[in-house]
């Protein structure tokens, strides 16, 4: 299947190549220069910060990797990557600053240094880039791949349209093959339609295309099945597009294999093996910090939601966690101690059983701070879906398809609905219904670097607004 084009020396494993090493090295040795330049020329430079610059290159590395930068890195976007080589560096720099915190060394270092390397590290590794961006056959030799899709249809446009613009990528669509069409070209890609299925098998074996896309309908199984027999007779690699079709709600695709037998999973989350120990890193790191600094203000609200109603301080319930399993979150109580009991009502502006803090620490999220309490559980994240009440799981679950699979994935106390302006009372299927929409947006393309970004844009908007 994944065979070699001898004659064009193009294999599968060039199609999408990380960065190669030689580049990852540079960047390393670009972090370790930068800070000795600088403390040498400032007459600091000693023996301790060696520490400091390895730890600053194992951060840059591990952000870098979990974040997706290192890879598909032909055609990289300048602009882009200047973005995301500033974002993974100010991760870096806010996780020094926090060691150096806890570990009280601060004091320790020449802030002139620490802060000109901060700024100049990102700037040679950009310039770096740069020069790879304009030199890629110094780093790369190989040629571009030619493919083709057997079968035009829409979402074979699309898939055409898609493949032929993303960055990073060394395939090229050059056409299509199919009985069904008469046009000499596809006017919505600009492509040509190259001819009929059989000869499709004729050039794949003539070496005109290096890689074919089998894009036949399920219900053409012996089509689909006479042009692979066919195709496997020659050096073409060979693809199928899985239908589109299948579903919309399509998560976190991965295929899984039982001895000689393959399927794909359509309704997964993304969090398992790796990922799922580095979310879970994020969150006990992460949510230990924050409550080390938000203990006292806890301590001060507690007191005062004490002090002006009577009830208990945290308001306690249950809600529907990781694949629906049931756990207690908690709040703090920001209604009166009656509110809860009876029918559930969501609420609202101006509503009368908020208390008088409660209008406060409401508007400012602080009602949630509790839940890091249940992130160290691990009951919650720190980012993902946020969990609501069992009532209203009842009924948008019956009126908006795929509702439920926004529980594939741990509930978060933020999450890219929240940044995203979707917070506050979700009372008719339109609110929900984008509401979950970017849960399921977050599901799909989670990494630690959306995390990261989610958490950033959450301390300036997103605990704001709310009822």
């Amino acid at each position: 299947m994944f065979a070699q084009d001898i004659k064009n020396n193009v294999s599968l494993g060039d199609y999408h190549k990380p960065m190669p090493i030689i580049c990852l090295l540079v960047d390393g040795i670009i972090i370790l220069f930068c800070l000795y330049a600088i403390s040498a020329w400032d007459q600091y430079w000693s023996t301790r910060y060696w520490p400091v610059g390895l730890l600053g290159c194992g951060l840059y590395y591990f952000f870098g990797f979990t974040a997706g930068t290192f890879s598909n890195w032909r055609n990289i976007v300048l602009g882009r990557e200047l973005v995301r080589l500033s974002g993974i560096w100010s991760y870096v720099v806010i996780t020094l600053m926090l060691i150096a915190f806890a570990a009280k060394a601060s004091d320790e270092y020449s802030r002139v240094v620490i802060i000109s390397w901060f700024i100049t590290t990102p700037a040679f590794i950009f310039l770096w880039h740069t020069f790879i961006y304009f030199n890629p056959k110094a780093f790369d030799s190989s040629k571009k791949v030619r493919a083709v899709i057997i079968g035009m249809d829409a979402g074979g446009l699309e898939f055409a349209k898609e493949v032929n613009s993303a960055p990073g990528s060394n395939i090229e669509i050059i056409g299509f093959y199919d009985d069904s069409f008469m046009s000499q070209s596809c006017p919505q890609t600009k492509l040509p339609l190259l001819g009929s299925f059989n000869l499709a098998c004729q050039d794949g074996d003539d070496r005109k295309f290096d890689l074919a896309y089998i894009n036949i309908d399920k219900d053409n199984y012996e089509l689909s099945q006479r042009l692979i027999s066919k195709l496997s007779n020659t050096t073409v690699s060979l693809y199928y597009i899985l239908p589109s079709l299948m579903t919309d709600n399509l998560l976190y695709p991965q295929w899984h294999s039982v001895g000689n037998h393959y399927s794909v999973s359509l309704f997964e989350g993304p969090f398992s093996g790796q990922q799922k120990s580095i979310k879970r890193i994020e969150d006990i790191v992460l949510s230990s910090l924050i409550l080390l600094l938000i203990a006292i203000p806890m301590m001060i609200i507690a007191l005062i939601i004490k002090m002006t109603s009577p009830g208990p301080v945290f308001f306690i319930q249950t809600r529907y966690g990781l694949n629906g399993k049931p756990f207690r979150m908690y709040k703090f109580r920001s209604m009166t101690d009656d509110a809860s009991k009876g029918e559930f009502k969501q609420a609202t502006s101006g509503d009368l059983r908020i208390t008088p803090i409660g209008h406060f620490i409401r508007k400012h999220s602080l009602d949630e701070l509790p839940q890091f309490f249940n992130v160290i559980q691990g009951s919650m994240s720190i980012v993902g879906p946020r969990p609501h009440a069992d009532v209203h799981n009842e009924e948008f679950r019956v009126k908006i398809s795929g509702y439920m699979l926004r529980h594939k994935v741990t509930p978060g106390i933020t999450g890219l609905a929240q940044i995203s302006g979707c917070r506050g009372v979700t009372d008719t299927p339109d609110k929900m219904l984008q509401r979950v929409t970017f849960d399921l947006a977050y599901i799909r393309s989670w990494s630690l670097y959306l995390d990261f970004k989610i958490i950033f844009i959450s301390i300036f908007k997103g605990f704001f607004g709310g009822v």
